[in-house]
């Protein structure tokens, strides 16, 4: 029988030596057996393997001060370096004030040059103007969106880069209608004088969008906006564009448009109403119906229907003048598409009937 045992944490364990491991196939002892078996031996882990007496801790309270002593050592320079450190940087954010104005006082000659060689490049090659980003995707059917096309052609500021001259072309297709007598009116009604026309466009002139005015100036009490007012802020000329492509204008629009206009200009009790136009942009070429009563009011209320007739202002005049003074090839294209898409939509046709209601609007515009 084989026993295994265990000395000192090791066990110990005998070599197999067969069926008979005291007796020969003869009957003689085995000489294997009269020796001690052959022991194998392996450490099985223990917890008690871990010796709490190899580690002499009597000394640690002299040794501790020792280490950290040498560790102040190693960062008393350590300290300094950064302290200095912080004193320049607290050096160099007490100077940077002055060091910022004489910076940016330098870099505003750079600025003027890189401005007025960016408004020669834009003039010519119009950099800034996208046309699909700007306006291709604002026109169908939207018409405050396209009104906002008319108002960023006639910004002098604006990115087609062309400065006055698109605001200079509207007023000078304006002047096609002066001294004569609109046919809105009869034929003892005073027409426009030639000397009330629009002014030369400055770059201080203003363009606003959807330009609101208050209830007074409404029978029903309810406040308005215009699509487009144009602003001479020196000569306190105004002009507004009522602008219907694809609808007709609601009650009393144009004429509490031109209230509203002419309140801007008047002061002190002075009617200045030659310093007041109202242009409505006509989708089918119509006079507005609800132009003032007053017969000088009324002629300055002019009707620029959106195709170009035998006689007098149109849109499609207005684009042709932009395109034919403009140096930008970009923009030059752009107006002969816009021209192409006035002749090609059906809705502005002498004959095509419109209904207050046919506008289709934006879900963020109010309806003007």
């Amino acid at each position: 029988m084989v026993h295994s045992h265990t000395t000192a944490g090791v066990r110990v364990r005998p070599v197999w030596a067969g069926p008979s491991a005291r007796t020969s196939q003869t009957g003689r002892p085995n000489e294997a057996a009269t020796r001690q078996p052959t022991v194998m031996t392996h450490a099985e882990p223990s917890l008690s393997g871990i010796d709490p007496t190899d580690t002499d801790s009597s000394d640690l309270g002299e040794r501790l001060p020792v280490f950290f002593g040498g560790l102040d050592e190693a960062i008393t320079p350590v300290q300094q370096r950064l302290d200095g450190e912080r004193r320049l940087l607290e050096k160099q954010a007490a100077e940077l004030p002055d060091r910022l104005r004489a910076f940016f006082a330098g870099l505003a000659p750079a600025i003027e040059v890189a401005r007025s060689a960016q408004a020669e490049l834009d003039r010519r090659l119009a950099t800034r103007f996208s046309t699909f980003a700007d306006f291709f995707h604002f026109i169908h059917k939207k018409e405050n969106t396209l009104s906002r096309v008319f108002a960023s052609l006639l910004d002098p500021r604006g990115s087609h880069g062309q400065g006055c001259r698109f605001l200079n072309a509207l007023s000078d297709e304006v002047r096609a209608s002066m001294g004569r007598t609109p046919s809105s009116l009869g034929p003892d009604d005073p027409g426009v004088r030639p000397e009330t026309a629009p002014p030369p466009a400055h770059d201080d002139c203003q363009i606003h969008t959807e330009y609101g005015f208050t209830k007074k100036f409404t029978k029903k009490g309810r406040s308005g906006s215009i699509d487009v007012v144009i602003q001479w802020p020196a000569s306190k000329y105004w002009i507004g564009i009522e602008n219907k492509p694809w609808a007709a204008e609601q009650e009393e629009q144009i004429r509490e448009y031109f209230d509203a206009l002419l309140d801007k200009v008047s002061s002190g009790g002075a009617i200045a109403t030659d310093r007041v136009l109202v242009l409505y942009f006509s989708g089918n070429g119509a006079d507005p119906t609800t132009a003032p009563k007053d017969p000088v009011k009324r002629a300055r209320c002019i009707t620029m229907p959106y195709l170009a007739a035998s006689d007098g202002p149109s849109v499609e005049g207005w684009l042709r003048r932009c395109r034919a003074t403009c140096e930008a090839e970009r923009i030059r294209w752009f107006l002969a598409e816009l021209e192409d898409h006035i002749q090609k939509d059906p809705h502005f046709r002498s004959e095509h009937e419109f209904k207050p209601d046919e506008e289709e609007s934006d879900d963020d515009e109010h309806p003007g």
